[in-house]
């Protein structure tokens, strides 16, 4: 990983602001220096060109175009992955070369008058997938999820009906066993991660499993016992009334459960969205605010939290350039829930890339919200204070859980402990290594793509349960969606709370 952050600094020719002594900085990069509070960013200058941002209406995309569209999209396509893909650098230390890959497809569709768009897509993706393993990056082939390529393969679970005692597990390898509950009793269960389908191990027939389907909706739904409380939301983005009042149940939960011994969140189909939610979910346990009516100290509480966050994204690597910062500009006018004054610094950063053309490297955490920002300029001290919450967390998972489901559990072992976290069922989806996510347009054929501008890689890599792109976080306990209940149970002892546990 050293590597990759050597390659990120090394293949952009960067000048580091910390150099100013020998590099006179320009009176713009001054200002952004200023306007991020940070005096580490470095600057590379770039050339500008107009992209097209797209803010939700993806999956349309011309039938066909010409030949010398093809070329125009794909030399669209190189500027897009340099100035705002986070994965670049990684790209280019797995020897990736546009002109060799740009030409390998201009070779595909030679003496093509028209080429079909759909086929253009698939072109891209077969050439590219040899050097991303980003299960955010996706090109959108139509609407839905299944017409979606995205560029990590997740790998499932397959089980056998064996079940191996710790007495016996010197049988088989490390990588079959996988720890289970069976008859109320811990134990392994034989099984098989694999990205492809498998039929047996070692001899004994292997099953995937059915799990939910994702409906992308923020359904909320929540119960409780004596001692327990069961939460369930299956998607961390969503407008609407319904939406909001969801998200505000699920942000004050610690408000109404602080006391119970266990905090059961279920995030089974969540294929995540927006990860404030989560912090603000984590913040009603760390700070109990259900006693504190005083707006400065509520403040200061949400500042705490940020800031403890914000400490754990250390070597976050995040790209601001005239791609990016054009889809922010133009994002504004999208979102009701942007500040005034925080619209005004974007409007102030558009502003500063049209005049100045650059590709700027930050190693902080992206925080939008200028009370935060304005609180940690003034050096504002966080609070100094233990969680107030003393039970246990159990999150649910699947293998559609993914982004900011997955940044959840992280949240949660980071801020309370690894060990006051447990996490059941199956390996989620692996897709966190890359994060703050914009959607551009190709100028001729509309294709779609799904792209990173901030690599969180040295973060994640330090979860012990992560395992990568399209194998995710390991849970504590595997389980299938039929065995839940009884998992739950055994680590509860709470008859009371699995009724409410759908399995």
């Amino acid at each position: 990983m050293k590597k990759f952050f050597i390659a990120l600094l090394a293949g952009l020719f960067l000048i580091s602001a910390n150099a100013a002594d020998k590099v006179k900085l320009s009176r713009n990069q001054k200002e952004f220096q200023k306007i991020f509070n940070n005096s580490s960013l470095s600057f590379q200058p770039v050339e500008y060109k107009d992209v097209y941002p797209e803010y939700g209406n993806v999956g349309y995309y011309k039938g066909e175009i010409t030949y010398e569209q093809v070329q125009k999209d794909l030399d669209h396509l190189e500027y897009l992955l340099r100035t705002a893909y986070a994965g670049y650098a990684e790209m280019q230390e797995k020897k990736f070369d546009y002109f060799t890959f740009s030409q390998k497809i201009l070779k595909r569709f030679a003496g093509q008058s028209l080429v079909q768009t759909r086929e253009f897509g698939k072109a891209i993706y077969e050439e590219l997938r040899n050097y991303i393993e980003d299960s955010h990056l996706a090109i959108y082939l139509g609407q839905f999820p299944n017409q979606h390529l995205h560029f990590a393969e997740h790998s499932n679970i397959y089980y056998t009906d064996v079940f191996v005692q710790e007495s016996e597990k010197e049988k088989y390898p490390e990588e079959n066993l996988f720890p289970y509950f069976h008859n109320g009793k811990s134990c392994y269960r034989l099984g098989k991660l694999s990205s492809e389908p498998v039929e047996e191990v070692f001899g004994h027939k292997a099953t995937l499993f059915p799990v939910d389907t994702p409906r992308g909706i923020p359904y909320y739904f929540e119960n409780e016992s004596a001692f327990s409380a069961y939460i369930r939301l299956e998607a961390f983005i969503g407008s609407g009334k319904a939406a909001e009042i969801s998200f505000d149940k699920f942000m004050k939960t610690g408000n109404r459960y602080m006391g119970k011994s266990f905090v059961i969140v279920d995030l089974r189909t969540n294929q995540g969205g927006y990860p404030r939610y989560g912090y603000n979910f984590a913040a009603s346990f760390y700070f109990d605010e259900s006693r504190t009516e005083n707006p400065k100290t509520l403040q200061l509480m949400t500042y705490t939290l940020m800031y403890l966050v914000e400490k754990n994204y250390e070597n976050t690597v995040n790209i601001l350039s005239p791609a990016t910062i054009q889809w922010d500009n133009g994002s504004i006018l999208h979102r009701n829930e942007i500040d005034k004054k925080t619209a005004k610094m974007y409007r102030k950063i558009y502003t500063l890339m049209q005049e100045e053309p650059q590709i700027i490297l930050s190693k902080e955490f992206p925080v939008e919200d200028e009370t935060y920002i304005k609180m940690k300029n003034a050096n504002t001290k966080p609070l100094n204070t233990p969680p107030v919450f003393t039970g246990t967390f159990i999150v649910l998972q699947d293998r559609n859980s993914s982004s900011a489901s997955e940044e959840f559990v992280r949240t949660l072992s980071s801020l309370f402990g690894r060990d006051r976290v447990i996490v059941v069922g199956e390996n989620s989806r692996g897709c966190i290594t890359y994060g703050a996510l914009r959607d551009f347009n190709l100028p001729n054929s509309f294709l779609t793509f799904h792209l990173a501008s901030a690599s969180l890689a040295e973060m994640i890599n330090k979860v012990d349960s992560w395992h990568g792109e399209g194998r995710g976080l390991y849970p504590d306990y595997w389980s299938t969606d039929q065995d839940m209940a009884e998992t739950v149970y055994c680590l509860t002892k709470d008859e009371g709370i699995v009724q409410y546990i759908k399995g």
